[in-house]
């Protein structure tokens, strides 16, 4: 099985384990691997690049949660990585902003290619993409490996699912996330996560 396969990134999401203090039972959105739908976010051109506002204070509000739910044990063991330049500094003004002086000890924030051969104990990803033509360099499939299979315990995707659906490998990896329960609509960002539902198919 090629590492930069399809089914070797399904394999390794399956292989994932739940995370320390964090019941998947309570709390559907922090079971080992999530996608959440951000519905109303919309990717916008940067120096050269695209960001993503909405889904930079998405995953704000999932590392705050999860640092909530637990008791701040994730803090410096938890990574943030998008494919764009441009929304890696986004994310970390978001952060910035939310964390103050705490922000470079608790998490990581990189693109796609500076995380390669590294793992965290959590993963947020970042696609950025949403409401515009085609899925740019994420249809490369090596960068969808490194980006999905750097988590220990608990891997979150952050996307848009109308747009990315065009791409066969992200439509196959949304419909295992509907399948198996890991599909989560979100409208806005700033939401309790703690009150969210699973669709599954």
């Amino acid at each position: 099985m090629a590492a930069d396969s399809l089914p070797f990134m399904l394999f390794f999401l399956n292989n994932l384990t739940h995370f320390f203090l964090v019941s998947s039972a309570q709390h559907r959105a922090f079971q080992p691997f999530v996608f959440m739908n951000l519905s109303t976010g919309s990717s916008v051109s940067a120096d050269k690049s695209l960001c993503n506002p909405a889904e930079a204070q998405l995953a704000v509000n999932v590392y705050l949660t999860l640092s909530f739910l637990t008791k701040g044990n994730i803090s410096g063991n938890i990574g943030i990585i998008t494919p764009y330049n441009s929304q890696r500094i986004e994310l970390s003004s978001q952060f910035q902003d939310a964390l103050g002086s705490r922000r470079r000890d608790a998490v990581e924030i990189s693109t796609v290619d500076g995380f390669q051969g590294r793992e965290k104990n959590a993963i947020i990803v970042s696609l950025v993409r949403a409401h515009g033509k085609g899925v740019g360099f994420l249809k490369d499939l090596r960068r969808m490996n490194v980006a999905l299979t750097r988590a220990r315990h608990y891997l979150c995707v952050i996307g848009h699912e109308a747009t990315l659906a065009v791409n066969t490998e992200w439509e196959k990896l949304i419909g295992r996330a509907k399948k198996t329960g890991a599909f989560i609509d979100i409208q806005d960002p700033t939401g309790d996560l703690l009150q969210l539902q699973v669709k599954k198919e």
